[in-house]
């Protein structure tokens, strides 16, 4: 499919669907959901948490469990859209991390924004430098720079 002079494949349309279903599913159970009250409550101080009953263990096991099926299925997504490799996920990493970086650690919805403006960002760097693994070298000395700066994100926040 053709938008604008950019083809857009039928995969790309499928991962588009699949994030913006999983980021709303996030949503809704970090914000409405008993488990993710208890989620934050752990985040936040696991002490006083484990003090009012909420079994840290349990909301770390769980934790663990839904960032691993969502790791297992972005990986089963964009495989077919990448060359698979032994370095296959580093790039994707590095990139994550630094969405996850502006976007703020604690914002599900900055990260994906970040996510967004980050890929047309290096899409532009791509574009306009040749070099091979500019992006790649770009994007780690911004992470370090912005670690360095504010380790807690560009976005405030928000418990």
């Amino acid at each position: 499919m053709e938008i604008g002079g950019l083809f857009v494949s039928p995969q790309q349309w499928l991962i588009l669907g699949v994030a913006i279903i999983a980021l709303i599913a996030l949503g809704v159970l970090q914000r409405r959901s008993g488990f993710g009250l208890r989620m934050r409550a752990s985040a936040l101080d696991p002490y006083a948490a484990g003090l009012v009953g909420v079994n840290n263990d349990a909301v770390a096991l769980v934790t663990w469990l839904v960032a691993g099926a969502l790791a297992g299925a972005s990986a089963i997504l964009i495989a077919p859209t990448q060359s698979v490799d032994v370095f296959f996920m580093t790039g994707l990493l590095l990139r994550s991390l630094a969405a996850a970086l502006v976007g703020g650690l604690t914002s599900i919805g900055g990260a994906m924004a970040a996510g967004v403006m980050l890929g047309v960002v290096e899409a532009v760097i791509q574009y306009e430098t040749p070099a091979v693994g500019a992006t790649e070298a770009i994007l780690a000395i911004f992470v370090i720079v912005l670690l360095l700066v504010r380790p807690s994100g560009l976005v405030k926040s928000s418990y």
